[in-house]
């Protein structure tokens, strides 16, 4: 990556990972996308964070098959969808507006859309359950 495209990375990373930090300690602040653009940014920096982050247990269960072939298992679909259907529930409840109602109910509707739609699902032994790899087990065929 070039050096320009690599230091905004960095500070974007940095700046977002000190509002999702401050985000922690004042309520009605959201702290999970702010922590997640820091670890996009980094990720787009750094490829010595980009590969640490690639070896952790959340990314090989849940993302690794995503990233690679466009597919989810489907038990990680389903939890992945019910957890962030009551997440987005929880802030259409909590909402005023009828604006921002329309607005979280259009952004559900996106949300089924493209896993629906969009991602595949994957079907193997064990339905998504993430074990780690024996090397003395043989690939089944």
């Amino acid at each position: 990556m070039k050096k320009p495209v690599a230091t905004v990375c960095a500070v974007a990373g940095f700046l977002s990972l000190c509002a999702g930090i401050v985000a922690v300690f004042i309520p009605g602040l959201p702290t999970t996308p702010f922590l997640l653009l820091a670890v996009l940014a980094y990720t787009h920096c750094s490829p010595r964070f980009a590969s640490w982050f690639n070896r952790t247990p959340i990314c090989r269960c849940y993302l690794d098959d995503f990233l690679r072939e466009r597919s989810m298992t489907r038990r990680n679909k389903i939890k992945t969808l019910v957890i962030g259907t009551v997440m987005i529930g929880i802030s259409f409840f909590r909402m005023e507006p009828v604006w921002a109602k329309a607005l979280i109910i259009i952004v559900m509707a996106v949300k089924y859309y493209y896993f629906t739609f969009c991602v595949w699902t994957k079907i193997e032994d064990g339905h998504g359950v993430c074990a780690e790899p024996n090397d003395d087990q043989q690939p089944s065929s």
